[in-house]
């Protein structure tokens, strides 16, 4: 089971950058094995806040296992730079990237940039599907092996292994390539939240879904619901991983004495008690994984308390899989244009 923690480094006004890296570092010692960046140009309309993309290049140089997944606003970044600052990411943290595409329906936002008026949540969600789309196509647009660095010949890439995308939407079109070599992944894990409004657009997008589930039996039915959409769009329904939001409020003295592993959907208790109730989830063997969020700052300063390093460690080491992609189990693709042209 995966168990990944929420680190709000944007909407966060009481902590400082250099205490949000920390929290993501004693997670990583503490055996969680996603660390998940949320992010909202509206905060830094208020002059607070941090961006999630940059937060988790310089958490990539200070950590070396846990996975980072910054969130990423579709409406007012073009899908051009989002795929080669991801693939950066990627590089640089030796493929431990995923990607939390969102959207901006803020007209505050929107003012920040003055290119167009806040959009419709039916319009911002379209235009995040065709975002994925390109994003994914400028991933694949360079072939493994199209850096080659032959000095004799004064040859940096071959050619014939770099593509043009050319997407045409009804929004923007791309025509590629990336700047940037095909990352370690080539596909970076895609984070579909649909906790969020209008997310439910993308799951057929999606290789990890995040879903509220009051309990294992309601958890089972809605990944069900999840993978018979995902065959419909035809899909492996093994290629996707549903993980179940935790709303957690950490308390110092324990509250009650029993712990239902069957609960999915909140949890209040001491360090303590979380250690042990997430332990029993994933003996259950019902869920894909977890992600835990805190309702309150009293929580998040109790949170390196949190560990569960006896489990990840021990897994780690049976495993091993050194990228996100080979931890959630999926394979890694090849590029769609080696694919067609062989």
């Amino acid at each position: 089971m995966i168990i990944g923690i929420t680190v709000d480094v944007a909407n966060d006004e009481s902590t400082t950058l250099d205490e949000q890296i920390e929290a993501v570092l004693r997670a990583e010692q503490n055996g969680f094995d996603v660390a998940v960046l949320p992010d909202s140009f509206g905060s830094r309309s208020r002059a607070h806040g941090f961006d999630a993309e940059l937060v988790a290049a310089t958490l990539a140089s200070v950590t070396s296992s846990i996975a980072l997944v910054p969130a990423t606003d579709t409406t007012h970044t073009e899908p051009f730079h989002l795929a080669k600052n991801l693939a950066t990411l990627d590089i640089v943290s030796n493929g431990r990237a995923g990607w939390w595409p969102t959207v901006s329906l803020s007209s505050d936002a929107a003012a920040l940039f003055g290119r167009r008026p806040a959009p419709s949540a039916e319009d911002a969600w379209a235009e995040a599907g065709d975002a994925v789309e390109v994003v994914r196509r400028l991933w694949d647009s360079w072939e493994d092996g199209a850096v080659i660095r032959d000095v004799p010949t004064g040859r940096y890439l071959d050619v014939e292994k770099v593509h043009y995308v050319d997407f045409v939407g009804a929004r923007f079109s791309v025509r590629g390539p990336s700047i940037t070599p095909r990352s370690p992944q080539g596909q970076l894990p895609v984070w579909v939240d649909t906790t969020e409004p209008g997310a439910v657009a993308l799951i057929d997008q999606a290789d990890l879904v995040v879903i509220d589930a009051q309990n294992g039996p309601s958890y089972q039915s809605r990944r069900s619901e999840i993978r018979v959409s995902l065959a419909r769009a035809g899909r492996a329904t093994h290629d996707l991983r549903v993980l179940a939001a935790v709303h957690v409020n950490l308390v110092e003295s324990e509250l009650a004495p029993g712990i239902d592993p069957r609960l999915a959907s909140r949890f209040t208790g001491t360090p303590r008690q979380l250690n042990a109730w997430l332990l029993a989830l994933e003996a259950t063997s019902i869920f894909d994984g977890v992600v835990v969020r805190f309702d309150d700052h009293a929580s998040r300063t109790l949170v390196t308390s949190v560990d569960v390093s006896g489990r990840a460690s021990t897994r780690r080491a049976n495993a091993g899989p050194s990228t996100f992609r080979a931890r959630l189990g999926l394979e890694r693709p090849e590029s769609r244009y080696a694919l067609v042209e062989s």
